[in-house]
């Protein structure tokens, strides 16, 4: 029985990973619409809001041995994803425009920024394993809101980025997985979850024109002078964290527990984490997908870009690709899928 609870659970934690990783992949393809339409531009919105935070806060729910064993070689691991992602983006990036693009290691505003600041919340945690936990949880939500008071803090290692997605990181540390999931999985709270996350994409669809000035702001990357928030950054930044938050947890309760064909998928996020920025840049920049797509059925073609998004993610997860990530993340171990956490 309890090792079929087990399997349970870590099908559950599978299937919200692809959905996530899913979710990741179509926002990017929404991106890279000049012009979209009021509906994507709304499911934009609603992706961005949590998929980031949710995908840390993941990260952070199964980091405990890692972090609390003090494995720094596990640690490092993503540093050397971060510097396979910028040498990748680099090569495809000069291949599909034609001329070589130029490494800026450290200092990251593309999608290699997320294995930085996964790098580097690992790597804090693990210092601060001596500290009370709840000192540091209030110390970087507090830090999460002042950082944006700080006008030169530049990309330099994704600073701005890391101070406010480090406190979704750490929450996840933080909170025993198997009450998470006992609590997640009472039928009231997914009754409610569904309701609040169908109430919120409603906000986001209907909305979005009003609501697009806040893209900047959920991108996490540019300060409050910049963004024109001066007097008012601070509380929307801590408002924005209980928002997400609890988005999270209504995502999670959600998630079913059964194992099907995408837990398998869900088991290698983390290559597809890696691989699909720069594929997806090339097949817009030499094939035009995304106005291939539009062409096809231009009154509905959101469709088309949400299966696209789908297929994408799925080739992606193909075991074809697990081999070299294994080896990248966890030298001499097989057959293993490579995850975003531990």
């Amino acid at each position: 029985m309890q090792r079929k609870m087990l399997n349970m659970r870590i099908a559950k934690w599978d299937n919200l990973k692809f959905v996530l990783m899913y979710l990741v992949v179509f926002g990017h393809m929404i991106s890279r619409i000049d012009d979209s339409s009021a509906a994507l531009q709304g499911l934009w919105l609603f992706i961005y809001t949590f998929h980031i935070p949710a995908f840390l806060f993941v990260s952070g729910l199964f980091s405990k041995r890692t972090v609390d064993e003090h494995r720094f070689e596990r640690v490092f691991s993503y540093l050397f994803l971060y510097f396979f992602m910028e040498f990748f983006r680099c090569v495809v990036y000069s291949l599909a425009r034609g001329k070589v693009l130029r490494f800026k290691l450290f200092s990251e505003t593309s999608t290699p920024w997320f294995a930085l600041v996964l790098f580097l919340c690992y790597l804090v945690t693990t210092l601060f394993t001596s500290l009370k936990r709840s000192y540091v949880l209030i110390f970087a939500v507090l830090a999460g809101i002042f950082v944006g008071y700080a006008k030169d803090l530049g990309s330099f290692l994704a600073g701005m980025r890391f101070f406010i997605f480090y406190p979704f990181f750490y929450l996840g540390y933080c909170i025993p997985v198997e009450k998470l999931t006992e609590w997640t999985e009472r039928k009231a709270v997914k009754i409610i979850s569904a309701v609040c996350l169908a109430a919120f994409l409603a906000i986001c669809l209907v909305f979005e024109e009003p609501l697009s000035c806040w893209q900047s702001f959920l991108k996490a990357r540019n300060s409050y002078y910049g963004m024109d928030m001066l007097r008012w950054g601070g509380m929307y930044r801590a408002v924005y964290y209980v928002l997400v938050e609890f988005l999270i947890f209504c995502v999670i309760a959600v998630i079913p527990n059964i194992r099907c064909v995408i837990s398998v998928w869900g088991q290698r996020t983390l290559q597809v984490f890696a691989l699909h920025y720069p594929i997806l840049y090339t097949l817009s920049k030499r094939c035009d997908l995304e106005d291939r797509l539009m062409s096809l059925m231009p009154a509905h073609y959101e469709w088309l870009i949400a299966i696209a998004a789908f297929l994408l993610t799925v080739v992606l997860s193909l075991k074809i690709w697990t081999p070299f990530f294994t080896w990248l993340m966890r030298p001499g171990r097989k057959d293993e899928g490579c995850k975003l956490e531990t």
